[in-house]
This record gives C-alpha cells, structure tokens and sequence, in this order.
C-alpha cells in the first residue's frame, strides 16, 4: 500500500495532552518527524511548540497501531504516557 501525502501529514500528526501530574492542563498537536544522524541512522522526535510543554510534568500522545502486514491501522491508537 503506497500511502498519499495527506496520508503520511495524517499519520505523522498526533494529539499531545499535557498533564501536570495526573491533572490534565490542555491539548495541542505535534507531529513525529527523523532527523537524519548519518549513514541513514535517523533520530526520531517529536516536534511542537515550547508552550505547549510549559507547566506540564507529562504529556499523553497517541501513536497510531498497523496492521501485521505494516500498514497503518486507521482509527486504532495506542495512548503512552511520557
């Protein structure tokens, strides 16, 4: 399956809730983006703005589950509390 550009801006955006403790602060979105280290090693991040992290001890964010031939699993997430 060969996925469209919305399709990929779709998957690599996701929902962060900031929590300070286990008190929920607000919403924001990020999206996950590979900085390239060298010889095609990649440094995974999640990028946002500083103010969305501000105040905030934790943050919930939803990563997207695939299929078990790899493509994306639409609409089933798994929530990881960092």
């Amino acid at each position: 399956m060969t996925l469209s550009q919305s399709e990929l801006i779709m998957l690599s955006t996701t929902k962060i809730i900031m929590l300070d403790n286990s008190r929920e602060l607000g919403t924001a979105t990020g999206f996950f983006y590979a900085f390239c280290k060298k010889n095609n090693t990649f440094m995974p991040a999640l990028v946002t703005n500083r103010h969305v992290l501000a105040g905030c001890n934790k943050v919930k964010i939803a990563i997207t589950r695939t299929k078990d031939n790899g493509e994306p699993n639409i609409g089933k997430f798994d929530i990881i509390t960092i």
